[in-house]
């Protein structure tokens, strides 16, 4: 079975879960339910988040399975035009609404911040991405140009390297490759990485739906006895660059890409998952995570432990749909204005001077 274009649509469906997931880390970590919850409510809370922890994974896991083809394609440098017009949109869109509101005063640092949203880490997913959507083409032509097992051997060691040995260097010694514990442009290229191994190999083909969902609870309950009963490598366990939580996304990303969805659900899919970023865009921002979010769901620590998952649940998909649909309404007025059609004229104008700038200077040199 070949590789195909054809898009699959259970792996945009996790594009959505994979955000609520991200959502709910955030309302437990920003929220300040880690730190206040004590006891059994510790372990529950502990749970949720030890389950949603390979969402940043999966979500980097998804350009790599999304973008790696068999045939080499035209790479369109405007569709980060669209994306860095979408981050400075909300970036400088809910300052200046913050400040009408008289919640924040607008001065020259903002503006460079607001303005400058990959050069100032504004948002840190969006400033990793920036380094590996513009080395994208060169690691598809890698993964593209080397056997099938070469590239399974090549997996197996980056995993050992960049997960099992740089993590346990980190928490007995030091950060010995820099990985800053996933947060770093280096970790997405090799989320990446697995993501496109995937594709290639065809291991969503070859590895069952009960076997992969078998190994995401297996990992699950690994990292979380690491968690509650050995003090000593809980740091280990619970980080991005832990095997077990690379394990569990790319056992999602099994599972979802073997989903066979109908016709009706996967319009509904088709219409959403392209929003999935900008709720990560909305809910993240420095005013809407101070406001909004930061220590607001310390309440949740307080409620008896039988409702916590549901209350937990709850708020992330109230937050996860309000800004879904937010996110909506702004894709809707750019296309009425054709914002992407311009960006899109504007970016094919400079692409075209560079070829012609570069082709010059390369036969000026021959």
């Amino acid at each position: 079975m070949g590789i195909t274009s054809k898009r699959n649509y259970g792996v945009d469906l996790l594009r959505l879960v994979a955000m609520l997931m991200v959502t709910t880390l955030h309302i437990l970590g920003h929220g300040g339910v880690l730190n206040t919850a004590t006891g059994i409510k510790s372990d529950v809370v502990w749970g949720f988040e030890i389950a949603a922890y390979c969402a940043v994974n999966c979500y980097a896991m998804i350009s790599g399975y999304v973008s790696f083809t068999d045939q080499e394609k035209p790479y369109k440098y405007s569709k980060f035009a669209s994306i860095w017009a979408q981050v400075v949109f909300y970036s400088l869109g809910i300052t200046i609404l913050w400040s009408c509101l008289g919640k924040t005063v607008i001065d020259e640092t903002i503006i460079k911040n607001t303005l400058l949203p990959v050069s100032t880490s504004r948002y840190w997913y969006f400033s990793a991405y920036a380094g590996l959507f513009f080395v994208t083409p060169w690691l598809n032509r890698f993964v593209r140009n080397i056997s099938k097992n070469d590239m399974t051997r090549f997996m197996v060691l980056i995993v050992i390297i960049f997960s099992c040995y740089s993590n346990y260097c980190r928490v007995k010694y030091t950060d010995v490759f820099k990985l800053g514990n996933g947060y770093t442009f280096v970790w997405i290229v090799i989320m990446y990485f697995v993501g496109a191994w995937l594709k290639k190999c065809e291991i969503p083909q070859k590895v069952n739906s009960i076997s992969a969902i078998l190994s995401i609870l297996i990992c699950m309950l690994i990292t979380c006895g690491m968690k509650f009963f050995a003090q000593d490598y809980r740091e280990y366990f619970v980080s991005y660059i832990s095997p077990t939580i690379v394990v569990m996304a790319a056992c999602y990303i099994i599972v979802f890409a073997r989903l066979k969805i109908n016709r009706f659900f996967s319009a509904i899919i088709k219409f959403f998952a392209p929003a999935a970023f900008g709720v990560y865009l909305i809910h993240e921002h420095t005013l809407i995570r101070s406001s909004c979010i930061t220590n607001r769901f310390l309440f949740i620590a307080e409620l008896p432990s039988k409702q916590i998952p549901f209350v937990i649940a709850g708020c992330a998909l109230t937050i996860f749909i309000v800004c879904l649909l937010v996110e909506r309404i702004r894709i809707f007025v750019f296309n009425l204005l054709r914002v992407n059609k311009g960006i899109e004229f504007v970016t094919f104008k400079i692409e075209t001077l560079l070829k012609k700038l570069w082709l010059k200077i390369y036969r000026e040199k021959n």
